[in-house]
C-alpha cells in the first residue's frame, strides 16, 4: 500500500479526459435544447433518470467531441466522464441512463415530424435571440442524399433515386434552409430517396416563415425554380432567387436576349466584388476586376391558386454571363471537341496489322453519328466520307491462277464548323436568374453576389458527412431511429455553426486574431478559425479525479488552460470557470497535489 511520509494511505487517481467538452455543453446549453426538448415531449409516467432532452444534450456532446454518432459507445463514455458532466449538467447520471435501449427510444421519440417541428422552429427562435442574429440575411434552401446499403424492400426511408453524381442508388433525402452567413439550420425534413427534390422547397420555406415572419430573400438552385414554388413565396410577401433551368423555354429565352444583347438593344453591364470598387465615386474600377457583366429584364408571371384564383406578380430576369463560369466552360467544350474529333479520326486509322477498317459507308456512318450524339457535338463537325480502293496483284500458283485482289476501305475526314462552334462560345457562361424583388431590395450587382455565396448552403452538407459529424455509413436499421438521428445531427450542425460565428465575430469586432492554433505552426494566424479547428484546441485536457481507501472522491484537478484557449472561451461569450469549476482542492491529505506528486507517492 502506498503511503506519504506521514502514513497516510495515498489516494486513488482516475482521469477523465475533458477536452471541448465544457464548451460543446456551454453552447447546448445556451441554445436551451434540453429544455426545448422537454417542453414539448411529455415522457411516460414512469419514465425514470435523466429526461429525453438532456438524453440528446449529453448525446450530441459525445457525438460531437468523440466524433462518433454510434450508439455503442455512449454508455462507457458517459460512466467515463460521469463527474465532468454532472458538474457542468447539475444531472445526476445513472449506470442505465445511455443504453442502447433507452438511446434507441430518445431516436424514436425525435422521430415524430410534428413534434420535430415544434422543437426546431423553437430551437431556431431562441438560438436567433440568445445570439443577436441577424434574419434580415438570406435564408439558403438546398437538398442533399445519403447513399446506404439498406434493402429498399424493407426500409420505406432508404428508397433508390437518383443521386448527385446522376446514377441511381439507395439512399435517404435531406432538406435543409440555412441563414447566412453562418449557415445556421433553421428547417430540415428527411425523406425517402426516391423523392425528387422540388416538392421539398415549400414546407421547408414554410416552416421557417413561420419562424422569422415574412420579407425575406430565399436563395435556392435551380430546382428551386419551378413556377408553383415561385408563387408560394412571392404571395407569401417574400423574396426569391434562383437560377432557371437550362431547359426547353429558358435555353430558347436566352438565345432570344443574348440576339439583342449583340445587337446593342440589351446592354450590359460590368458587376465588381465590393473591395474592388473605388471609395471615390468619380473614380471608375478597373474593368479587369469585373467578376460577371449582365442586364435584366422584366415579364409578368401568373399561377392559378387551389381556390381557383389567379395570382399574378412581376418578376425579374438577371441574365448573366460569370467570367470563372465563363472560362470553366470554354475549357470543358473545347475539351469536349477534342475528345469526339479523336475518336471520329480513331475510327479509320492508315492501314495496317490490327487495325480495324470499315468496308461499309453505312455501318461507318451509324458509328460516327454514335460518337458525335454521345458527346452532342453533331452541329460542331461536318463529316465526309471517301471509298477508297486498292488493288493488289496476286501471282500464279501450283493450281491458283493469277488473279487481282481488290480491296475497298472508306476513309473519315472531319472538318470543325468554325462559325458554329464560335456562336456557342458566346454562349457559355451566360444564365438567368428569377427573382420578384424590387430594384431597391436587389440590384443586379446585389443578386450576382447573394447567389455566389450559395456555397454556404452546402457547408452543412459537407459538416453532415464530414470527419466530426460523420452520418455515413449509417449503421442504424430501423427507419425510425435513422430518421431520429438525422434530426438529432442537425442540431449538431447548428452548435458548429455557433461556435464558429459567434468566435469569428467577436474577433472581428476586436480586430484581432489567434494563434497557436494550428499544429507545427503555433505562429500562424487566423481571424476565420473554423468550428473544427477551435475543438482541435481543446484536446488533451484532462480531469484527475482522487478517491479515498471507501471509494468517496476527496478532490479534483484540471490540467490548466493555455492563453489561447482562455480567449476562444472568451471570444465565445464563456470564461475559464466553465472549466475550472471541475475541480476542489484536495480534502483529508495533509500535502498540495504539486508535492505529493513530486514525492512519488502517487
Amino acid at each position: 500500500m502506498v503511503r506519504n511520509p506521514f502514513g497516510q494511505e495515498a489516494p486513488k487517481k482516475k482521469q477523465e479526459s475533458v477536452n471541448s467538452i465544457p464548451l460543446v455543453l456551454g453552447t447546448l446549453m445556451k441554445m436551451g435544447v434540453a429544455e426545448i426538448i422537454d417542453n414539448h415531449y411529455t415522457p411516460h409516467g414512469n419514465h425514470q433518470g435523466l429526461s429525453v432532452g438532456w438524453l440528446v444534450t449529453l448525446f450530441l456532446v459525445y457525438v460531437i467531441v468523440e466524433q462518433d454518432h454510434r450508439l455503442v459507445g455512449v454508455e462507457e463514455w458517459a460512466n467515463d466522464h460521469k463527474h465532468t458532466l454532472e458538474r457542468l449538467t447539475g444531472q445526476q447520471i445513472g449506470e442505465k441512463d445511455f443504453t442502447d435501449d433507452r438511446l434507441g427510444d430518445m431516436l424514436g421519440y425525435l422521430s415524430d415530424k410534428e413534434l420535430w417541428r415544434k422543437i426546431e422552429s423553437e430551437l431556431g427562435s431562441r438560438t436567433i435571440r440568445v445570439y443577436e442574429l441577424d434574419t434580415n440575411e438570406p435564408i439558403r434552401l438546398d437538398a442533399t442524399v445519403g447513399g446506404v446499403h439498406h434493402d429498399p424492400k424493407n426500409h420505406p426511408l432508404f428508397q433508390r433515386g437518383r443521386n448527385k453524381t446522376g446514377g441511381y442508388s439507395v439512399q435517404f433525402k435531406l432538406m435543409l434552409g440555412v441563414l447566412d452567413a453562418l449557415g445556421l439550420v433553421l428547417a430540415s425534413d428527411v425523406v425517402d430517396g426516391s423523392q425528387a427534390d422540388d416538392p421539398l422547397y415549400v414546407p421547408a420555406y414554410r416552416r421557417i416563415r413561420e419562424t422569422l415572419g415574412s420579407g425575406k430573400l430565399y436563395v435556392g438552385d435551380c430546382k428551386m425554380g419551378s413556377l408553383s414554388t415561385r408563387c408560394v413565396i412571392s404571395e407569401g410577401g417574400d423574396i426569391y432567387l434562383m437560377p432557371l433551368p437550362m431547359v426547353g423555354h429558358t435555353s430558347e429565352l436566352l438565345n432570344n436576349l443574348l440576339v439583342l444583347e449583340e445587337e446593342g438593344t440589351l446592354k450590359s453591364e460590368l458587376i465588381y466584388l465590393p473591395e474592388d470598387i473605388p471609395e471615390d465615386p468619380n473614380e471608375k474600377p478597373d474593368p479587369k476586376d469585373a467578376i460577371a457583366k449582365g442586364f435584366e429584364v422584366f415579364r409578368e408571371q401568373e399561377k392559378e391558386l387551389e381556390d381557383g384564383t389567379t395570382y399574378r406578380w412581376m418578376e425579374r430576369l438577371f441574365v448573366v454571363c460569370s467570367s470563372s463560369y465563363a472560362q470553366s466552360q470554354t475549357m470543358a467544350f473545347e475539351a469536349k471537341l477534342d475528345k469526339a474529333e479523336a475518336e471520329l479520326k480513331r475510327l479509320t486509322p492508315p492501314p495496317g496489322r490490327g487495325k480495324r477498317q470499315y468496308d461499309d459507308q453505312e455501318k461507318l456512318e451509324q458509328a460516327a453519328e454514335k460518337i458525335m450524339d454521345k458527346y452532342n457535338v453533331s452541329s460542331y463537325f461536318t463529316v465526309t466520307y471517301q471509298k477508297k480502293v486498292t488493288f493488289r496483284e496476286i501471282r500464279a500458283y501450283k493450281d491458283n491462277p493469277a488473279r487481282t485482289e481488290t480491296t475497298v476501305r472508306y476513309q473519315l475526314k472531319v472538318e470543325r464548323n468554325v462559325e458554329s462552334i464560335d456562336t456557342a462560345k458566346r454562349k457559355l457562361g451566360w444564365r438567368i436568374y428569377a427573382s420578384n424583388a424590387q430594384d431597391s431590395r436587389l440590384t443586379l450587382q446585389k443578386a450576382v453576389l447573394a447567389y455566389r455565396d450559395q456555397y454556404i448552403a452546402e457547408r452543412p452538407f459537407a459538416r453532415l458527412k464530414g470527419k466530426i459529424i460523420n452520418l455515413l455509413p449509417l449503421y442504424l436499421h430501423r427507419d425510425d431511429h435513422a430518421t431520429g438521428l438525422i434530426h438529432i445531427l442537425t442540431i449538431a450542425l447548428r452548435v458548429m455553426s455557433i461556435i464558429e460565428f459567434v468566435v469569428r465575430r467577436s474577433l472581428a469586432e476586436n480586430q484581432e486574431t489567434l494563434d497557436n492554433i494550428y499544429d507545427g505552426n503555433p505562429k500562424r494566424q487566423t481571424a476565420r478559425p473554423s468550428t473544427e479547428l477551435i475543438l482541435h484546441t481543446f484536446r488533451k485536457i484532462n480531469l484527475d479525479v482522487y478517491y479515498d481507501q471507501d471509494g468517496q472522491v476527496i478532490g479534483k484537478n484540471l490540467d490548466p488552460l493555455n492563453q489561447t484557449q482562455i480567449r476562444i472561451l472568451e471570444l465565445s461569450g464563456f470564461s475559464a470557470d466553465i472549466y475550472y469549476r471541475l475541480q476542489d482542492i484536495l480534502v483529508d491529505w495533509p500535502m498540495p497535489k504539486m508535492i505529493y506528486e513530486d514525492t512519488g507517492f502517487i
